[in-house]
């Protein structure tokens, strides 16, 4: 799936918990564009990319 066609931002719970600055304000501006997000709960790490929601 091509970039261009996605709209859909993952978050791992690392960055986003326990509240994060940074990440409320991303968020924030993402509501506003309209775009949707979501955390993944189970990630090893902070960082993830690339992942197709089905």
């Amino acid at each position: 799936m091509k970039d261009s066609l996605t709209n859909h931002v993952f978050f791992s719970t690392h960055f986003t918990q326990p509240s994060s600055h940074c990440a409320d304000a991303i968020k924030k501006t993402l509501r506003k564009k309209g775009i949707k997000y979501s955390d993944i709960k189970q990630a090893k790490d902070i960082w993830a990319r690339d992942y197709e929601r089905r």
